[in-house]
Order: C-alpha cells, then structure tokens, then sequence
C-alpha cells in the first residue's frame, strides 16, 4: 500500500461567503463545512487505489486550533491527525503541511470543498500515483475570454475551449516532486494559486482527473445553500 498524507488548508477568513467569521466553521445541515471535508477523506475508499491514509493535516489559524480539533469528526485508528499553524498564504500554508507530513504521498484538497465524492479521491489518488502528480478538474462548458489586462474590460481572445480545465482539489504528488516544486518557487517567487501551479514552474508534468460539478467552493453566501441541498442528497 501507498501512503498518503492528506493536507487540508483551512487557515483562510473566506471573506467573500460574507461571514462572521472563517467560512469552514460556518454550519451546513448544522455540522461545520469542515467537518463534511475531513469526514469525506477519512471515509474514502483508499484502498481501491492501493493506497492507506496515514496521515490527516489541517493547517489553520493559531486562534482556531480548539474549534478546528471540535469540528473533526472520530478519527480512526492507524490515522495520525495534526493541526498546526498556516502562514500568510495558502501556498505557505501548504507547505507548512507538507513539511509536517510523513506519507509517500500527498493530497491537497480546500477544507472549502465539503461535497466531493469518495470516488473522485481514489480516481485522484491512482491518477497521481501512476502519473506522480494529478488534480482533479472540470472542461469549461462556456466559451473563454482572455483580457487584455488584468481587470481590463476589452478581450484580447477567445480561448479553444477544448483544452481549457477548471482546476479542483484533491490535487495528489509525489511527496519528492511537490518538495521540489516549492523550493523552485521560493528561489524564483513565483506565487502559484494551487499545487499544480508549482509543480508546472518547476517542468514538472500533471494529469488530469474529471472532476465533479458537485465538488465546487463554498466561496459566496448562496453557495452554502448548494451545499446543503447536495449533502442532504447524500444522506438520503
């Protein structure tokens, strides 16, 4: 069996869900966001991808750690459970979790994503093992536009749509390739918004999982709603 380090960041404020608060705490079907994550990848069948989850991380705020260790759901046995603290970035904060981590393996999955599938993680986690790196991701469905400039309101083209992929987590790498790609990225600063991004700045290659419609980011108020009404399918 692989080992696998799950790293759950979780260290974000998530302003834009317009919350009191860090947005993985808030309720969903009155359990924590968080909650559904962590119990999403604890209950996953590992197995199917000859792999064993040894360890599970969740990077969080100083502040937090007490809630975020209320919000876990029962740990089993022969799994390690570590809080510890994120930094400024979630690519800081990332890498605090991989440097805690033990696993031959790693998977990064948002603790804002609380509907994935069991399935969609053993399909990442085979993925990556095989491939050595591999994200979970949707084909966009509209057409896309590049702006001239960031925030520009004028295109510069439009996009072959065909070969443009929504990025999702889980994200799964070798343990070594992801070491690497974070060092290449502090002595180049590059600043990637996902692993994959890292791992690319560095020449590395990733496959490419189809994600889930389902697996979307809690990031606005109404996505709590969607949220709510896709784990109660679940429960039914």
């Amino acid at each position: 069996m692989v080992t696998i380090t799950a790293i759950v960041p979780a260290a974000g404020c998530g302003a834009r869900a317009g919350l009191n608060g860090n947005k993985i705490l808030a309720p969903v079907l009155e359990r924590p966001i968080l909650t559904w994550t962590l119990e999403a990848l604890l209950n996953a069948p590992w197995s199917d991808a000859n792999a064993e989850l040894v360890e599970l991380v969740v990077v969080a705020r100083a502040d937090e750690f007490a809630l975020v260790r209320l919000a876990a759901p029962p740990i089993p046995e022969g799994v390690e459970f570590l809080v510890i603290e994120g930094g400024d970035t979630r690519q800081d904060s990332v890498e605090a979790g991989l440097e805690a981590s033990n696993g031959a393996y790693v998977l990064i999955h948002d603790a804002a994503r609380p509907c994935l599938s069991g399935q969609l993680i053993a399909r990442c986690v085979a993925r990556g093992i095989r491939a050595g790196a591999a994200i979970a991701a949707l084909p966009a469905s509209d057409t896309v536009k590049w702006a001239q400039e960031k925030k520009a309101d004028e295109i510069k083209s439009t996009l072959p749509r065909e070969r443009v992929h929504l990025a999702q987590t889980p994200q799964v790498f070798w343990r070594g390739t992801l070491l690497k790609a974070f060092k290449k990225a502090r002595e180049t600063g590059f600043n990637g918004t996902d692993c994959s991004s890292l791992v690319e700045n560095a020449g590395g290659r990733v496959a490419l999982v189809e994600g889930e419609r389902t697996n979307f980011k809690v990031t606005f108020p109404d996505d709590l709603g969607r949220a709510e009404a896709v784990l109660a399918r679940g429960l039914s």
